[in-house]
């Protein structure tokens, strides 16, 4: 079955900041991709996994976005520095090559500024009034609505539980 996986497990995308904190410490392989029953390249199946693939790299990487902003009086030294390696690296590998464009994701950390990181989360995945250039470039959505309508950005973490 083609996948992201870690260390030989699939990697699933779960809303919860356990699957943030899966991204942090592995190799991240894609395997699969565009196969048919054979190994034959698909054309269907590849833009299908693209789309698969995409949803589920955008939905994790904000939710690691969404973590550091939402958590950060909650979060210890440590584990900001995780988050900020993962924001930082991830601008650095691959942002840039997938969606054509530099950001300014390191900056907005250095700057110490909220608003400033919270500009670039709008900038990558979208607000209420357009989707993101991650979703925009690499042609997906992020799921369907209750009404069936696509969802242009990702889903919600929900805020650190208190104390």
């Amino acid at each position: 079955m083609p996948g992201v996986t870690c260390s030989g497990t699939e990697l699933l995308v779960a809303p919860g900041y356990e699957a943030v904190m899966v991204v942090v410490p592995c190799r991240v392989e894609i395997s699969g991709i565009g196969k048919a029953a054979g190994g034959k390249p698909n054309a269907d199946k590849m833009a299908a996994d693209k789309m698969t693939f995409g949803r589920r790299y955008g939905q994790l990487l904000s939710y690691v976005f969404q973590r550091y902003i939402k958590g950060d009086d909650q979060l210890s030294d440590s584990q900001q520095s995780q988050l900020v390696s993962v924001l930082v690296e991830t601008e650095k590998s691959s942002l840039a090559k997938l969606v054509g464009k530099s950001s300014d994701i390191k900056k907005a950390v250095e700057s110490g500024d909220p608003n400033s990181l919270l500009n670039e989360y709008n900038k990558l995945f979208g607000d209420s009034a357009k989707p993101g250039q991650l979703s925009t470039e690499l042609k997906f959505d992020y799921g369907k609505a209750a009404d069936d309508s696509a969802l242009k950005t990702p889903l919600p973490l929900a805020d650190p539980p208190a104390g």
